[in-house]
């Protein structure tokens, strides 16, 4: 029995599963003998309902390559498990995965868009090339790795075909960007994630840089082919996107994204070593160790302007002293924020 080609495979060209000469496939019409013994199949229409049929709940070491999936896979009692799986060049279209487990499978130029996946994990996966949707793609209560999930997205780059398609490459890196940051976000409020505090921690710095280089790509997008009249605002929002990026960043890395306070104060008492070494050394010659340790803290909290006189610091070491009160300055307003979110009533 056949089936018409895949119309994702046709027409979808930001799609990695993209030929517009696909031919029509046929159904994998397998019986429980074939699945187990075989180790993989080409160019299948795959009804998941047969996994059920042959009465089996898991599969291992197997390989699909330009499969396309469709129907209903539920785990009943266990969740029926892929394990070693290579999906490759595959397509979830109108796939319902339900209470599914997959195990250090390899997803290679797949595209997750226009299925569904709910209480499914991906344990050790990898993901190259792959397609997804912001919207034709809905996850629910999964357990994933959101990073590397959206690591590897594939992009359409070929020039002839993004013309023939009225589109431009530009165009297509700002959608991602934005297709990116909607499925980053989402994956913060799923639970299963929010349980593990590593993947809770690798969702929400996933999604605020996401949605910073959202700003940056689509500020820029809009400043090269937007409405003159937007184009100063559009400059100035990529400007400051630009600016926060790093900042976001560094911050993020400082304080673990708000979860880390033991790196922060690890952190800040070896800076603070190393100053009250440097400025004993330059600054208070005439102090003991223990005096300089003492006025480095004091102007590490900004104590020390109004402490003590200026003017007593060499004119050539002054900016020593400012370095010394700017890093504390930017000490002081990670772990602040870091105290108040692990003591808050909230997990958020």
């Amino acid at each position: 029995m056949k089936n018409s080609a895949n119309p994702q495979r046709i027409r979808n060209f930001w799609e990695p599963t993209y030929d517009p000469n696909a031919k029509e496939y046929k159904f994998w019409d397998a019986t429980p003998e074939n699945i187990i013994h075989s180790k993989g199949i080409q160019k299948y229409i795959v009804k998941l309902g047969i996994f059920k049929n042959a009465k089996i709940n898991y599969l291992t070491d197997f390989t699909f390559e330009d499969v396309d999936f469709i129907d209903t896979l539920e785990g009943e009692q266990r969740k029926f498990t892929f394990k070693k799986c290579r999906f490759k060049g595959c397509s979830f279209r109108d796939a319902k995965f339900i209470n599914v487990k997959f195990t250090e499978c390899i997803f290679e130029l797949s595209t997750f868009a226009l299925g569904f996946y709910s209480n499914c994990e991906f344990r050790n996966c990898s993901y190259k090339k792959i397609g997804v949707s912001g919207n034709a793609m809905q996850f629910e209560e999964c357990y994933i790795n959101p990073e590397l999930f959206l690591k590897d997205l594939y992009l359409n780059s070929k020039l002839d075909i993004l013309k023939e398609n009225q589109t431009t490459l530009q165009y297509q890196k700002f959608q991602q960007a934005k297709t990116k940051a909607v499925i980053a976000r989402k994956f913060t409020e799923m639970k299963p994630i929010r349980s593990d505090i590593e993947y809770h921690i690798l969702s929400i710095k996933t999604a605020r840089r996401l949605e910073v280089l959202l700003n940056i790509s689509q500020s820029y997008y809009y400043l090269l082919n937007g409405k003159k009249v937007d184009k100063v605002k559009n400059f100035f929002n990529f400007l400051f996107s630009s600016l926060e990026y790093p900042v976001l960043i560094f911050y993020g890395w400082l304080s673990g994204w708000g979860y880390k306070i033991g790196k922060v104060v690890f952190i800040g008492l070896a800076v603070i070593l190393l100053f009250s070494i440097v400025n004993n050394f330059l600054i208070f010659q005439d102090s003991s160790f223990s005096d300089s340790i003492l006025k480095t803290l004091e102007y590490w909290l900004l104590f020390g302007y109004t402490k003590y006189d200026f003017k007593i610091i060499p004119e050539g070491f002054q900016w020593l002293i400012f370095l010394n009160s700017v890093f504390g300055l930017i000490w002081f307003s990670a772990i602040i924020p870091i105290i108040i979110n692990k003591l808050g009533k909230s997990n958020e």
